[in-house]
């Protein structure tokens, strides 16, 4: 396995990291004997990153994950959880919450602890209860080790988080499809000029980059054989040099094994694979799509519909079909295309100078698609 360390932290991690996301299920709930048998697998090959939240299959995952780790040595491995910071209102919400992530997980301590997926509103909340704060006490009792955060937001909005605090760590989205549709690699810039530790999610983008379409898979089946489409995703993040854990959503025991086999060793991509990607890179760019950032620079949005999620679900229907996540994901937005009133305000501040109120239109073909 693949071990990676930084000057900032000092420790040394695997390549891979096992993301308790998707976990497999079974009636309903994680199949905890299949999930034993994943993480097993992946801890007996050398994986030492183990990542959680508070809110994952529905407050299950820490628990599980916590039970199924307690059997090895404390110090050989490490534990990513996050403070859901949304959720609490008061100071004794943040006690309440962390007090239970440790009972569920069954550990004196958190390795990793993140303020979870720092957007605009998630770190006003940040900031309104003081939350570093809080961690800061936490790591003075024994019961944090290193702090740090998650993102889905702007490069603008992420070098101000970095700028606030003396961070230890950060988790982005960072792949090959959105390296610069949505700025990922501005991210990755920025870490790497500080020397953060750095943890990407998404190198698959939820499963996308397993099942492209024929057009965008077909550079990289010829360019090498027999590598599995996830494989090269992986190696696509693993390639840059500042990226310390890869965290993969492992649903099966066959992801475990492919995943395994790309970081254990790892081989980087040579000049040629990465040819090969820019070719699959421009199949899927000329696949019909909505050409936005997913900047929100559009948003608020007065009638309340979320514009770059539902771009994002357009796009992503177009190129890689009806993923039941990304359907599921639709259906959580709070206002779809359909409540557009075509006010205009959006069209201002678009970067994209895209037509908003005629581009939301294009999910009703979908819409009625489904």
């Amino acid at each position: 396995m693949e071990m990676r360390t930084t000057q900032k932290t000092g420790i040394k991690t695997s390549l891979l990291g096992f993301g308790c996301m998707r976990l497999p299920q079974k009636d309903g709930a994680i199949d905890y004997a299949e999930t034993e048998r994943m993480l097993d697998a992946a801890y007996d090959a050398g994986v030492n990153y183990f990542d959680t939240a508070y809110v994952y299959h529905g407050g299950k995952s820490e628990g599980v994950m916590g039970s199924i780790l307690k059997k090895h040595p404390r110090a050989s491995f490490y534990v990513a959880d996050k403070m859901p910071v949304w959720l609490p209102k008061t100071r004794d919400d943040l006690e309440r919450i962390f007090n239970e992530q440790l009972e569920r997980l069954g550990l004196e301590y958190i390795d990793f602890y993140l303020m979870h997926s720092m957007t605009v509103n998630n770190w006003s909340a940040v900031k309104r209860l003081d939350m570093l704060r809080f961690a800061e006490e936490k790591r003075a009792q024994g019961k944090i080790r290193y702090i740090g955060f998650s993102f889905h937001d702007t490069p603008e909005l992420f070098r101000e988080i970095l700028d606030a605090y003396d961070w230890d760590f950060a988790q982005i989205q960072y792949n090959y499809l959105d390296e610069k549709g949505q700025r990922a690699g501005e991210l990755c810039d920025m870490l790497e000029q500080r020397g953060l530790f750095t943890v990407v999610m998404e190198p698959v983008r939820g499963g996308d980059l397993a099942a492209l379409p024929e057009v965008a898979a077909g550079p990289l089946r010829q360019t090498t054989p027999g590598r599995s489409l996830a494989s090269w995703a992986l190696r696509f993040v693993g390639s840059r040099p500042g990226v310390n854990v890869i965290l993969s959503g492992m649903s099966d025991p066959e992801q475990v094994r492919d995943n395994l086999r790309t970081c254990s060793p790892f081989d980087p991509l040579d000049e040629r694979e990465r040819s090969a990607l820019a070719q699959t890179v421009a199949e899927l760019e000329r696949i019909p799509h909505i050409a936005c950032t997913g900047c929100r620079y559009c948003m608020p949005c007065p009638a309340g519909v979320d514009i770059p999620g539902n771009f994002d679900f357009y796009n992503g229907f177009q190129r890689f079909g009806p993923n039941p996540g990304r359907v599921r994901r639709w259906g959580m937005l709070d206002k779809k295309y359909d409540a557009c009133i075509a006010c205009g305000a959006c069209l201002s501040k678009c970067p994209q100078h895209l037509a908003i109120p005629e581009e939301l239109k294009r999910l009703a073909e979908v819409a009625a698609a489904l």
